[in-house]
């Protein structure tokens, strides 16, 4: 019997906005794959994201992480939500479930989290990192409301 892993790439035309996620290092929101820290712009070049809150909610109830839930929480994580731009590609880095895509430019707009974070970053922050919240960030921020 074979099983096949869903491919949740998302329609690149239609590409607008994505999710990442961070650990929070003494307030600075960093990548745990990338080990990028995010800059106060929250501008970055050539980077992975994750299309859609759904997506990203389920990405990290997962044992895809480095480290597992526990271990993120007590250390604090953070998403953040931003605009993206192409060209797209796959990132078959991270299992593709979960809709993982390469882009080449993305701008974080809000940081969601449970945690202080720096207060030097140039976006609003939106406490709390539960499916509602990111779903409400998702719909406010991009009009992508179901």
């Amino acid at each position: 019997m074979s099983w096949t892993v869903p491919n949740n790439h998302p329609d690149y035309s239609t590409l607008e906005y994505g999710w990442r996620w961070y650990r929070i290092r003494e307030g600075i929101l960093v990548s745990p794959i990338e080990e990028l820290p995010l800059p106060y712009d929250g501008v970055l070049q050539d980077v992975h994201m994750i299309p859609y809150a759904n997506l990203m909610w389920h990405a990290l109830q997962g044992s895809w992480l480095e480290a597992s839930p526990e271990d993120i929480r007590e250390e604090g994580y953070a998403l953040t939500f931003g605009r993206v731009y192409g060209p797209f590609s796959p990132d078959h880095n991270i299992n593709c479930m979960f809709g993982s895509t390469r882009v080449t430019r993305y701008v974080s707009e809000v940081i969601c989290c449970e945690l202080p974070v720096d207060e030097h970053y140039d976006m609003p922050v939106e406490h709390g990192v539960d499916l509602p919240t990111l779903q409400k960030v998702e719909c406010d921020t991009a009009a992508a409301c179901l």
